[in-house]
């Protein structure tokens, strides 16, 4: 569609995901061929492997490299907008489709400040579709005359001509070279010009490659995307705390090459870390590399090219550690590597877990060499942040309130300071269940990415999301900030959690759980707000910010003016709540309902115990436990470490047996098994790959509806209802539990003459649990 609106001289634009743009490069190609002023926004995501990723991966951006499109790489989301004007300027001079790149969960999905360019800027900075322009190249004036349309019609009934028709080979090889060398030779000066053109007006300068303390280094990184920013964070603190005279170089345009730029920067270097979001397992390196390699070796310079190496970071997603990079610049580069693999311990020794233990010490005597493959420093973070910044999380479970308190706060924070904002959110593969851990920083002054470990003046533990460990607390600095949301009546702290929490020096503060109006629905804003309004509360009462309550609920109002009357007064009032009820918390209150013991190990799942000796093959569901399972249960994946198994991507049935969930489940499905053709859906449906199915004995759902519904009445006449509906469990599928216990009730009173008092006791408790069983289907075929 974007392709034939260029085609009819209308300006279009294009948003596409890595995926899509995979599977499109002949369109793209296409438009190259054309000579379509279109541009193409790419949100960066890691194409599948050996499973499907969620996080940002280059490949894309380096498949599409020789499409004929020039190829802006942004840094964070101020580039990503100026470079769509740069983009569209450069499209309509040149005639050649534009790619304004950007990664996606660190830009495109990210939360950060952003100047919007007016109106009017736009207007003088790329002027009308239709008008008139001097052709700007010989070429084009042999092509459109003297002056063309800005933005030209090649499908113009007024002057029919045949676009993209079948060609002899002869015509189509002399066709492209005519194309490469006259049509593509003013890029990188229109590219110039339009940077310098966008900084006279806007004040923002802009280079197709941009240099950080280059002119004395002794190591240069080079990168591309949100890692330039992290990178220079890093290089400011290796400088100032390590002394180590390092410096950056972040490639904005990645066609056209700025190769003599390069070459000239990086010529005068001894040592350089080219880094990349990908890898290439069947070549002898990374594209990127391999591009500046060519590059340094056809330059005219006559020196001893530098010791270039990869580094290969962020694969998948994964995070990018300031910790990381800092001992790779002042250890690792030193050993003669030709790959390092940042975030990937291949040489982990230790683990807590014997069976585990057992796989790491046979890879480590198999395959010695990777010792040193990867780089994971377990250490705390380095504070990359400018003075003045104040680093916020929010910790919370997928599906349930949380998504949107960071998101509010930022935009607080923005009206409140007025200053310049990161931050990103967790990205989970469920629609529920997961645990994620969303960011956000603010400063006064210039603020870069500092990576995905900040230090954390305040953390909100939402009321779901209460891990086992203090794992989750590890980037929470010594005197920072705690906010527990209560659970509510009868749920207490989990017992790791509390004995962490009175070993600390945090802040501790807690609100109550939130209660909706009865006069309002309740869409999950009010509850978002409530929390929003304690983390202010935390932050006022810290002296972490300098204003009035008055102001912040005046702030807050500005961010509801589009929301509908009902809504905000209801979000109002739940800020203003969440403000006021906050309190401190003593730690003499922490209390658990679990007695902690150092001895006691993890149970495995029952099935998993029912498989027990299943082997060690990729589809062994002890092994998977053993080896993963366990680790995401006790909130320890930080232990995970590279092995053949997680190379496979594959995950054995029945492995959601290992969470409970039934704290977010609505609803039960129904099982008609004469339905069942085996196709196998409801495995790969599944959020963990297989539904495990589980049958429940009458005794022991009885048990658990009586713990639930405190129905303790019920409790010494239990066993012989469960006999009861047992011998009745002969059904022909269409009986309900519910209906068997009140058969089963009426049948005990009858069978052994219960006294009045009893007897209603007992009709009272079974009404209770009939209303919490509802329409719990019975599909046993025979007797439990």
């Amino acid at each position: 569609t974007a392709t034939g609106l260029a085609l009819a001289g209308v300006r279009a634009t294009t948003f596409l995901s890595a995926a899509d743009l995979a599977s499109a490069q002949d369109l793209l190609a296409g438009a190259a061929g054309r000579h379509l002023p279109l541009v193409v926004h790419l949100a960066n995501r890691a194409l599948g492997g050996h499973a499907t990723a969620m996080g940002s991966g280059h490949e894309v951006c380096h498949a599409i490299a020789d499409s004929g499109c020039f190829l802006l790489f942004a840094t964070n989301v101020q580039e990503a907008v100026d470079f769509t004007l740069v983009a569209r300027r450069v499209a309509e001079r040149t005639l050649t489709p534009g790619v304004v790149i950007v990664d996606g969960e660190q830009t495109a999905l990210a939360i950060q400040d952003v100047c919007l360019p007016g109106r009017d800027l736009v207007t003088r900075y790329l002027g009308a579709a239709d008008d008139l322009i001097p052709s700007p190249t010989t070429a084009q004036q042999l092509l459109f005359g003297e002056r063309r349309r800005r933005v030209p019609r090649w499908h113009d009934p007024d002057r029919p001509v045949l676009l993209g028709g079948l060609q002899s080979t002869a015509s189509w090889g002399l066709g492209r070279a005519a194309d490469l060398v006259f049509d593509r030779a003013q890029l990188a000066t229109e590219l110039d010009q339009a940077f310098h053109d966008l900084g006279r007006l806007t004040g923002r300068r802009h280079h197709a490659c941009s240099t950080h303390h280059t002119d004395n280094a002794d190591l240069l990184l080079v990168a591309q995307g949100a890692a330039v920013e992290t990178a220079e964070a890093a290089v400011d603190h290796l400088r100032s705390a390590h002394r180590v005279k390092a410096g950056v170089v972040g490639l904005r345009a990645l066609r056209p090459l700025p190769a003599d730029l390069l070459a000239g920067t990086l010529g005068q270097t001894a040592n350089v870390l080219v880094m990349e979001r990908m890898d290439s397992p069947a070549a002898e390196a990374p594209p990127l590399l391999r591009e500046l390699r060519s590059v340094l070796a056809g330059s005219s310079d006559p020196s001893i090219p530098p010791d270039c190496r990869s580094v290969v970071y962020g694969l998948g997603g994964l995070p990018l550690r300031a910790a990381d990079l800092i001992q790779l610049c002042t250890e690792t580069y030193k050993q003669p590597l030709p790959r390092v693999y940042l975030g990937a311990d291949f040489g982990h020794s230790d683990s807590d877990y014997p069976k585990r233990q057992v796989i790491l010490d046979r890879l480590r005597r198999e395959y010695p060499e990777i010792a040193h493959q990867g780089l994971l420093n377990r250490s705390a973070a380095p504070d990359l942040r400018p003075a003045g910044s104040l680093s916020m999380a929010v910790h919370r479970i997928s599906g349930h309130t949380g998504a949107e308190v960071a998101i509010e706060a930022a935009g607080l924070l923005q009206l409140l300071f007025e200053g310049q904002l990161r931050g990103r959110p967790d990205l989970s593969p469920e629609p529920w269940g997961s645990y994620c851990v969303d960011r956000l920083s603010c400063a006064p002054d210039t603020l870069r990415d500092p990576g995905d470990q900040v230090p954390i003046d305040l953390l909100l533990l939402t009321a779901e999301a209460r891990p086992e460990n203090t794992a989750a607390l590890a980037d929470l600095q010594e005197n920072g900030l705690l906010l527990l949301e209560d659970a509510g009546p009868g749920r207490d702290l989990p017992p790791g959690l509390v004995s962490g929490l009175r070993r600390s020096r945090f802040g501790l503060y807690r609100i109550a759980a939130f209660e909706p109006p009865q006069q309002a629905a309740d869409t999950g804003h009010g509850h978002a707000d409530y929390l929003l309004g304690a983390m202010f509360g935390v932050l006022l009462d810290a002296d972490l910010i300098d204003t009035k309550p008055r102001r912040l609920l005046s702030l807050h109002e500005q961010l509801l003016t589009h929301h509908a009357d009902g809504d905000q007064a209801l979000r109002t009032s739940s800020f203003q709540q969440g403000l006021e009820r906050v309190h401190p918390l003593d730690r003499a209150t922490l209390r658990s309902d679990h007695v902690e013991s150092d001895t006691d190990e993890e149970e495995a799942p029952l099935v998993v115990r029912r498989l027990h000796g299943d082997g060690d093959s990729y589809d062994s569901l002890p092994r998977f436990w053993d080896q993963v399972g366990v680790l995401y249960h006790n909130h320890e994946s930080r232990q995970l470490s590279p092995d053949p198994y997680l190379a496979t991507g594959a995950i054995p049935q029945l492995s959601s047996a290992f969470r409970d969930l039934s704290g977010l489940r609505t609803t039960l499905p129904s099982l008609d098994a004469g339905l069942c053709d085996g196709c196998g859906n409801c495995w790969t449906q599944c959020p963990d790959g297989a539904i495990g199915a589980i049958a429940q004995s009458p005794a022991k759902i009885l048990d658990s509806l009586i713990n639930t519904q405190g129905a303790d009445a019920l409790r010494p006449m239990a066993t012989k209802l469960a006999e009861r509906i047992n011998s009745q469990c002969h059904g022909d599928g269409a009986q309900t539990f519910a209906g068997l216990l009140d058969e089963a009730a009426d049948w005990l009173q009858h069978k052994t003459a219960l006294p009045a008092a009893r007897a209603e006791g007992l009709a009272v408790a079974v009404n209770k649990l009939k209303q919490a069983l509802g329409e719990l289907p019975v599909v046993a075929t025979e007797p439990f």
